[in-house]
């Protein structure tokens, strides 16, 4: 016996979802946008220019050169990882964003 099962059309289902992440980034593109320049720079002066004063390398570097490249390069990586997890769960757990989607015709 076979059973036949019609597919959901998918596309449809996709182009909703996209829509509705859509609505909110124009709802929140201001900070998606800054807030990942803004981070590192804070983090930067933070550490680099206050724990700098406390912190007293040997030879004529300063921590600020030390610290730095290691901050920079670190920012994008926290970004990616965070976007793609927390970001995820997220909308997942909080906003019920999967339980809408399987609910949708």
């Amino acid at each position: 016996m076979t059973l036949a099962l019609a597919r959901p059309d998918l596309s449809l289902r996709a182009l909703r979802l996209w829509q509705r992440n859509w609505d909110v980034l124009r709802n929140t593109w201001l900070e998606e946008l800054v807030w990942p320049f803004v981070e590192p720079l804070v983090t930067l002066l933070a550490l680099g220019v206050g724990l700098g004063r406390i912190v007293q390398l040997p030879g004529d570097e300063s921590y600020l050169e030390f610290v730095a490249p290691g901050l920079l390069a670190i920012f994008p990586m926290w970004a990616a990882t965070s976007e793609a997890g927390w970001s995820s769960y997220f909308r997942l757990e909080s906003e019920r964003i999967f339980d809408a989607v399987m609910a949708t015709p």
